[in-house]
């Protein structure tokens, strides 16, 4: 399933540990439009925060229960969504 190649340069994967300092600083340059729609935006403020947020969606992955997911443009983390509580 994931990571999935849209196109040439779109792609969408689980976000990993390493990629915790690039999604910190994405939502911080972008809180002002998140946090008003994203509860879980306003708990990341620092680049340990995004560490355990990315945890939290591994253990969800794991457990079929919901993930964070990243979309890379042209190889750069620029933006995500969140699969919530999958009910089968």
């Amino acid at each position: 399933m994931l990571p999935l190649k849209v196109n040439d340069d779109l792609t969408i994967a689980l976000l990993k540990d390493s990629d915790a300092e690039a999604f910190y600083n994405l939502i911080a340059s972008n809180r002002d439009r998140l946090d008003p729609w994203m509860m879980w935006s306003a708990r990341v403020q620092t680049i340990e925060d995004a560490h355990a947020l990315i945890e939290r969606s591994r253990t969800r992955f794991e457990a079929n229960n919901g993930f964070h997911a990243g979309m890379w443009y042209q190889g750069q983390l620029a933006g995500g969504f969140a699969i919530r509580e999958i009910d089968r």
